[in-house]
């Protein structure tokens, strides 16, 4: 099982809690948690637990155009 989690948890224990769904009676799973850069100090609050902080992906400029656009005409709501 795969668990995405978008945005900053209330805390640590929420957190796990989340991830607690990607495994559930003994089955492994994996999850990601995806945190805007102002988000980040999370990390440092759950610096006990197993998360690596992987590298931001490079996105062409034309994608980046692409969302922009479609984000600001409304187009996600």
């Amino acid at each position: 099982m795969f668990n995405e989690q978008v945005g900053l948890p209330a805390d640590k224990q929420q957190y796990i809690h989340r991830l607690g769904r990607t495994g559930r009676k003994g089955k492994e799973g994996q999850g990601i948690l995806l945190l805007a850069p102002w988000e980040e100090y999370f990390l440092a609050t759950a610096k006990d637990l197993p998360i690596v902080k992987a590298p931001v992906p490079l996105v062409d400029p034309d994608t980046k155009k692409k969302v922009f656009t479609w984000i600001h005409k409304g187009y996600y709501s």
